[in-house]
């Protein structure tokens, strides 16, 4: 097998919108870099890419154009490129759900081309790899509420809960391309859960 890696900031221009969470005045510093980084991956004829973006996240057609734009870049079908966001609310939006912020299309083809250029330099990078697994603990609280004693949820570190992901009724659907919000406002009550609700994947 082998493996290539590539990344590429993607600043915004001091004053952009900052989404999510309430945050008023836009970008007035750059405490750390955010980057968009792709991972390439190849085994005989096959090959695929992950891309990870320090933003909160991506409509569909959004993505879709990037994966075209990448994709042709190196030869390879959309269908092949993965994508992941760390869901960041200190980066500017790139999604027009929520938040009442509207993307920047400047933007949005400044992060379309960085995504594009580390694809093609991972591809470029690759070498040959050996992939081993393992498991470790983390006490970073992701996607993990903990119950106090009146069952309700608090988001707070919950390193021996499980990890899963829970579906606010009428909130979330799973679409054929992954799962995208409905557009219907979460319920008041999302925020205290009072008893187990479905979650999803099964």
């Amino acid at each position: 097998m082998k493996a290539g890696f590539s990344r590429r900031c993607v600043n915004p221009p001091l004053g952009s919108p900052i989404q999510g969470l309430g945050q008023r005045g836009g970008c007035k510093s750059i405490r750390e870099d955010i980057y968009v980084q792709a991972l390439h991956l190849s085994h005989s004829d096959e090959e695929a890419v992950i891309v990870g973006a320090d933003l909160l996240f991506f409509d569909r057609p959004v993505i879709d154009r990037i994966k075209e734009t990448a994709g042709r870049r190196i030869g390879i079908c959309p269908e092949r490129i993965f994508f992941n966001v760390t869901h960041n609310h200190a980066g500017p939006p790139v999604g027009t759900w929520g938040y009442g912020h509207i993307p920047d299309p400047g933007y949005l083809d400044l992060v379309e081309e960085a995504i594009a250029g580390a694809v093609g330099q991972a591809k470029q990078a690759r070498r040959d790899v050996t992939i081993s697994g393992g498991m470790t603990r983390c006490r970073l609280p992701v996607s993990r509420r903990n119950l106090d004693d009146k069952s309700q949820a608090q988001w707070l570190p919950d390193p021996d809960g499980p990890s899963r992901l829970c579906r606010p009724p009428q909130f979330a659907r799973a679409g054929p391309d992954g799962y995208t919000p409905s557009g219907t406002p979460p319920p008041a009550d999302t925020r205290r859960l009072t008893r187990p609700r479905k979650c999803w994947p099964p």
